[in-house]
C-alpha cells in the first residue's frame, strides 16, 4: 500500500524506487533525457580515452627533433643547414647521408654501455623492418614545349607533376643480367602506397614510383646512398622523393609513420618537411584493447542502433512529415557519421591482419593504408563530438529555458539567409580581387581557397597591411580599408543587428523563463508534493483509528459475551445447588414424619 510509510531501509529504497519509476513514466521526455545522457557519457569516454594526447605529441616532437634537428653541410661548404631550409637534390643527397643515416643506425646507449641492434633513434623509438626510398618523376616534354624561337637556349622542358606527365620508363644502370635499366616504375597497389597531398603539386601525389629500401646497418646504408647518388637516381625529371619509415616506442605502445617529403617543383628550389602519423597500437591490433573500451564501444553500438530503429519507425509512421523538423536532419546526420566511424574502427584490424605486425627486419611493409584508417576514424569521431553535443539541446527542450533558446536561434537562422547571401557575394569578390593581386606575391593569397581564409582571418583581426603595401603600393591600401571597413564595420554590426532583432521577436511571443525561474518552478513542484504527502497523512492517520477502535471494540464485545455465558453458568450452577439443597431438606422432613407415626 502507497500511503503506508515504510519501515526498513530495504522497503525505503523500494519505495522509492517505485516513485522514480512513476515519475519516468509520466515525463517521458525526462526519461529521454536520462538515456541520451548515458549514451554522450559512453561516447565521451572512448573519444577521449582511446587517445593519449599528450603522449603522441611528445613522440611526434622528438620524432621531429632527431630527423630535423640534426644539421648538414650546405652545398658551399660554407655553412650549415636543416631539413627545412633545404632548396636542392644536393641538400637532400646530404641530409639522407648525414642526419638520416646517423638517426636510423643508432644504437641505444644505457648506462655506459651499447645496445648491440641498430635502428634506434631518439633514445626509445625502434624502427621496425627497412627505410623505403621513393620518387616521383615526370617524363620530358609531357605536358610542356619548348617554343621554336627559344631552341637556341633551350632544348628540353619538365612539366609539373600530373597524372597524365608522370614517367613510368624505366631508367639508371643497365642490369647484366637482363640487360634493362635497373630502376623499374612500380604501380601504387605494388607499393601499396596511397596518393599524397603536397604543397606544390597540382594534384595529389600518385602513390607509385620508383623505389629503393634502406638496411639499418650504417656501412650498407652508406654503401646505398652512394650508389644511388652516383648512379642520378634524382636528376631534373624528378618532382618529389618520399622517405618512408615505421618506428615503435614500447614504453607508450605508440606507432609511428615518418614520412619526410621533399618536393622539386617545376618552378625551381625544394621544399622539405616531414609528415607524421602516430596511433596507438591497440587502434590497429585487436589483441591490444582493453575490456573496458571493447565494453564502451559495443554499448554505444547497441544504443545508435536503438536510435536508428526508432527514428526509421517514425518515418514509416509520419511519413514526409518526418522531415519538416530540423532535428531529425541532425539526428541522420549523427547516425551517418555513426556508421562511418564504425566502419572506419574495424578496417585497421583487417588490414593489419593482411598485412602481419610486425614486419619482418628485411622488408619495408606499408601500413600507410591502416594508419590512414585511424586518422579518418578520429576526423570522423571529432565531428559527432560535435553533433551529438549539440543535439543535447534537443534532449534538454523539457526545460523552458532551453526551449526558448531553440526557437531564438531557430527563427535567427531564417532571417540570415537573406543577410548570408549578401555576406558571400561580398567575400567572394574581395577574394578574386586579392587572388589577382596578391596572388604572385604573398603565399596567403596562392589560390582562391587560401584568399578566402586570409581575408577570414583579417576580419578575426589579423594584420596582413604592412605585406600588402610592400606588394602593391595602390591596390594594398585600396583593398585592405575597402575589406576591414565593408566586412567588419557594416556586415558584422548588421549581422549582430539581425541577431538581436529576431531575439526580440521571439521573446515577445515566448514567456521570458531563466534557468533561476526554471529551478525555482522545479522546487516548487517538489514542494507541492510534499504538501500533498502531509495532507494525506491525516487521513491515513484517522482511518488507521477508525480501523484500530474497531478491532478494539470488536473485542471487547466478544469478552462481554463471554463473561454474560459465565454468568449465565454460574447462576445455573447456584440454581442446582439450590434445588439440591430443598431436595435434601424435604427427605429429611419426610423422614421425621414416619418416625413419629
Amino acid at each position: 500500500d502507497e500511503s503506508e510509510e515504510p519501515q526498513t531501509a530495504q522497503e525505503l529504497l523500494d519505495y522509492r524506487a517505485k516513485q522514480v519509476r512513476n515519475y519516468l513514466k509520466r515525463r517521458q521526455d525526462v526519461a529521454d533525457f536520462l538515456w541520451y545522457l548515458l549514451y554522450l557519457i559512453l561516447f565521451t569516454y572512448v573519444a577521449l580515452t582511446i587517445d593519449p594526447g599528450l603522449e603522441l605529441i611528445e613522440q611526434n616532437t622528438a620524432v621531429r627533433d632527431a630527423l630535423t634537428g640534426k644539421q648538414f653541410l650546405a652545398g658551399d661548404g660554407q655553412g650549415y643547414k636543416r631539413l627545412e631550409q633545404a632548396e636542392s637534390l644536393g641538400d637532400f643527397w646530404r641530409w639522407a647521408e648525414g642526419p638520416l643515416v646517423e638517426a636510423i643506425t643508432s644504437k641505444r646507449f644505457d648506462q655506459n654501455r651499447f645496445d648491440q641492434s641498430q635502428g634506434f633513434f631518439a633514445r626509445y623509438m625502434r624502427i621496425l623492418g627497412r627505410v623505403r626510398f621513393r620518387q616521383i618523376r615526370v617524363e620530358t616534354g609531357v605536358g610542356c614545349t619548348v617554343p621554336l624561337y627559344m631552341s637556341q637556349y633551350l632544348g628540353e622542358c619538365f612539366a609539373p607533376y600530373s597524372d597524365e606527365a608522370e614517367s613510368v620508363t624505366a631508367f639508371g644502370p643497365i642490369n647484366p643480367a637482363t640487360g634493362l635499366p635497373e630502376w623499374r616504375w612500380h604501380s601504387s597497389a605494388e607499393l601499396d602506397e596511397g596518393r599524397f597531398y603536397g604543397r606544390f603539386a597540382g594534384d595529389s601525389y600518385a602513390g607509385s614510383g620508383f623505389n629503393f629500401s634502406l638496411p639499418l646497418e650504417r656501412e650498407a646504408a652508406e654503401t646505398q646512398l652512394g650508389y644511388h647518388k652516383n648512379n642520378s637516381w634524382g636528376t631534373l625529371q624528378t618532382r618529389a622523393i618520399f622517405v618512408d619509415f615505421v618506428s615503435f616506442n614500447a614504453n607508450v605502445r605508440l606507432l609511428t609513420l615518418v614520412k619526410v617529403v621533399f618536393e622539386f617543383p617545376a618552378a625551381g628550389g625544394a621544399e622539405a618537411y616531414l609528415s607524421l602519423r602516430t596511433t596507438p597500437i591497440k587502434m590497429i591490433l585487436p589483441l591490444e584493447s582493453s575490456a573496458s573500451m571493447l565494453v564502451a564501444e559495443i554499448a554505444i553500438l547497441v544504443q545508435t542502433s536503438f536510435y536508428i530503429l526508432v527514428a526509421l519507425a517514425l518515418i514509416r509512421k509520419q511519413g514526409w512529415a518526418y522531415w519538416a523538423d530540423a532535428w531529425h536532419w541532425l539526428d541522420w546526420t549523427n547516425f551517418l557519421a555513426f556508421i562511418a566511424a564504425f566502419t572506419l574502427r574495424l578496417q585497421p584490424f583487417y588490414i593489419m591482419s593482411l598485412r602481419g605486425f610486425p614486419p619482418p627486419p628485411e622488408e619495408f611493409v606499408n601500413y600507410e593504408s591502416a594508419m590512414w584508417s585511424v586518422v579518418q576514424w578520429k576526423n570522423v569521431i571529432a565531428l559527432n563530438a560535435l553533433i551529438t553535443w549539440l543535439r543535447l539541446f534537443k534532449a534538454l527542450q523539457f526545460l523552458p529555458f532551453i526551449r526558448l533558446l531553440v526557437r531564438v536561434l531557430g527563427r535567427s537562422i531564417a532571417q540570415m539567409v537573406p543577410f548570408m547571401c549578401v555576406f558571400l557575394l561580398v567575400i567572394w569578390s574581395f577574394t578574386i580581387a586579392h587572388r589577382l593581386a596578391f596572388g604572385d606575391t604573398l603565399y596567403e593569397y596562392r589560390d582562391l581557397l587560401q584568399s578566402l581564409f586570409s581575408l577570414q582571418r583579417v576580419l578575426l583581426g589579423a594584420d596582413d597591411f604592412e605585406r600588402m603595401w610592400d606588394a602593391n603600393r595602390v591596390l594594398g591600401p585600396l583593398f585592405f580599408f575597402g575589406w576591414t571597413a565593408g566586412g567588419y564595420f557594416i556586415l558584422v554590426n548588421i549581422f549582430v543587428a539581425l541577431l538581436a532583432e529576431a531575439f526580440e521577436e521571439v521573446k515577445t511571443s515566448v514567456p521570458r523563463v531563466g534557468v533561476a525561474e526554471s529551478l525555482r518552478q522545479g522546487l516548487r513542484r517538489v514542494n507541492d508534493a510534499r504538501l500533498r504527502r502531509k495532507e494525506a497523512a491525516p487521513v491515513v492517520q484517522d482511518e488507521r483509528g477508525a480501523r484500530l477502535s474497531a478491532f478494539l471494540s470488536a473485542k471487547t464485545a466478544d469478552e462481554a459475551a463471554k463473561e454474560k455465558e459465565t454468568m449465565k453458568e454460574r447462576m445455573r450452577a447456584e440454581l442446582r445447588l439450590h434445588e439440591l439443597a430443598h431436595t435434601k431438606i424435604r427427605a429429611a422432613e419426610v423422614s421425621s414424619s414416619d418416625v413419629a407415626m
